[in-house]
């Protein structure tokens, strides 16, 4: 299997603190990975890292066999990185379609083809019948899906996906892990990070855990789930 993303010995530091400590990973071209960890492992920080919002102290990112580490976001966008965000902030003055026609614009340069890109992928994601509506009106479960929208928007190869099931009810979080399955099924690489470990286990082809800005496990999911560290790590060791 080809390799879209490498990480190797990534290392960010804030000060005297290290959030992303030496870690090493390989997502494969096609595959859904979940990376998990307890509050401050380092999740969100090393989707930074791998989307250019950070410069790592250490370590090197390759995408698609191109080392770009420390290039800026828009760069890496252009080379197939989108992601969404765990704070959804919708441009709310603009209406659902234009939300999207945003990211659109990266690749068309015409406004009607900008408009046909953004509707193609609002209709991935049963979203074409809002598209005028304005996006301050909508639900917090629908603007997570505009969030996935916009990310879409920039035709990803690699997507990035910071949280975008929780706080839904049972029904949306369906939808949801039918959306990125399909996303998935159009050729885009996955990396998701979320809390509701159900939802990671039953999505991902394998799993990367941090602990501590550190990987402590990585593989399929029912093995990772049975890791003693994994487990020490979620709900503390029993050791005095």
């Amino acid at each position: 299997m080809a390799v879209a993303l490498s990480v190797r010995q990534l290392r960010r530091d804030f000060g005297g603190v290290r959030a992303v400590d030496g870690v090493d990973f390989d997502v494969g071209q096609g595959e859904i990975v979940g990376l998990i960890g307890p509050n401050g492992a380092g999740k969100t920080t090393l989707f930074n890292l791998v989307s250019g919002y950070l410069r790592p102290t250490r370590g090197t990112i390759s995408l698609f066999g191109e080392d770009v580490t420390g290039l800026s976001p828009f760069r890496l966008a252009r080379r197939g990185v989108s992601r969404t965000f765990q704070v959804v902030r919708p441009f709310p003055r603009l209406t659902v379609l234009e939300n999207v026609m945003v990211g659109a614009f990266l690749r068309e340069r015409a406004l009607r083809s900008a408009e046909g890109e953004a509707m193609r992928v609002l209709a991935l994601l049963g979203m074409e019948r809002r598209a005028h509506e304005p996006a301050s009106a909508l639900t917090q479960a629908a603007r997570k899906r505009l969030e996935i929208a916009k990310a879409l928007s920039l035709r990803p190869r690699l997507l990035l996906l910071d949280e975008v099931v929780s706080g839904l009810n049972e029904s949306e979080v369906a939808a949801t892990i039918e959306i990125i399955r399909r996303v998935r099924e159009g050729g885009v690489t996955i990396v998701i990070v979320e809390h509701i470990l159900k939802v990671i286990m039953g999505l991902s082809d394998r799993v990367v855990v941090l602990d501590h800005g550190k990987k402590i496990a990585e593989g399929l999911p029912v093995t990772v789930a049975q890791d003693p560290q994994v487990v020490a790590a979620y709900l503390g060791s029993d050791d005095a």
